[in-house]
């Protein structure tokens, strides 16, 4: 049961919590599209090679990780989990700090009826409500209708997303590499050769490099030219080599597709977090109140596997969401 002390030392920590979090998610994301040449960062007044400044954020979202854990031991998960969503609020700032994103009307009246959501719960929550389980508790709630139903809802649209967002990527490869109508890269060529039509046609002088990604298809059309002389006028013979800006045609995924996939990608971030706070809630809870033979019950075992499973695939998650170019 609640314990009345304790009860705002959870909330606390849980604030703490969510600070540490969105402070994580937008140092990761900062270092994962901060641009750069020589891929260093700038951090706090001296460059650091991203992937340093991204693990620095991992190892915040681990901190982050821990206050919440630590929350749930003093106050039920319905309570704690809505304090954790002022981390919206929280990211909101920071990424006012790290990536300048502009503090626009919609943002503060979002963040404003947010914070009052929170404040209603906080208040109407009653007491009496149970935050320990044993294993014979959480059998139980599964075994209920309702309980065996939000599960399996639970799973299923993690795993969607999942097989969704690797489609996704494999039919649009550059599309998470840089949302654009069209690609180019710059290759040397042979002076004898010429740039077909249908190369021409996609080719953009005034366009930028892209990364490209893996598995394109190249439609590069290189056609031997027979005239030497033309090539020796455009002062190719004397380089031996020019350099010519031709496409590399890829499926461009269309703007709805795009926008539902910026959709999808923190959403499944999310689902697969919620995952994480059950389970974990759940195996923490059962092994602080087991007794005898119930401590080695097959749903511990269950519960313990699908929080380190879940965890470890926020890893995935976290730098397949922040390094997408359709997520904001």
């Amino acid at each position: 049961m609640i314990n009345g002390g304790l009860f705002f030392v959870g909330i606390l920590f849980s604030l703490s919590g969510a600070c540490m979090l969105a402070l994580s998610m937008v140092m990761q994301r900062y270092a994962l599209s901060y641009p750069s040449e020589n891929n260093k960062v700038p951090f706090f007044g001296v460059e650091l090679p991203r992937m340093l400044v991204w693990f620095f954020g991992l190892v915040a979202y681990g901190i982050g990780c821990a206050l919440y854990v630590i929350s749930l031991l003093f106050a039920p998960l319905i309570l704690m989990g809505s304090i954790f969503t002022t981390l919206l609020i929280w990211n909101m700032i920071f990424a006012r700090w790290f990536l300048k994103e502009p503090l626009t009307a919609p943002k503060i009246a979002c963040s404003t009826i947010i914070l009052a959501g929170v404040c209603l719960i906080v208040v109407a929550t009653p007491t009496g409500i149970p935050v320990d389980f044993s294993p014979t508790d959480v059998v139980a709630l599964l075994s209920r209708p309702a309980g065996a139903t939000y599960v399996a809802v639970l799973f299923t649209l993690v795993l969607s997303s999942v097989v969704a967002i690797i489609i996704y990527e494999r039919t649009y490869p550059t599309n998470i590499q840089a949302n654009s109508t069209a690609n180019v890269i710059d290759v040397p060529i042979a002076a004898d050769t010429k740039v077909s039509s249908s190369t021409e046609k996609w080719a953009s002088p005034t366009a930028a490099p892209a990364s490209l990604a893996r598995n394109a298809e190249k439609d590069v059309d290189v056609e031997k030219a027979g005239d030497t002389k033309a090539a020796a006028a455009a002062g190719a013979a004397t380089a031996g080599a020019a350099t010519a800006t031709v496409a590399v045609s890829t499926a461009i995924a269309p703007e709805w597709l795009d926008n539902f996939m910026g959709f999808l990608y923190p959403g499944s971030l999310g689902l697969d977090e919620g995952i994480c706070s059950l389970t974990m809630k759940a195996t923490i809870s059962m092994l602080a109140n087991c007794e005898g033979d119930e401590c080695s019950m097959w749903i511990v075992w269950v519960s313990g596997f699908f929080w380190i499973v879940t965890s470890l695939a926020t890893l995935w998650w976290l730098k397949t969401v922040f390094g997408n170019a359709n997520y904001p």
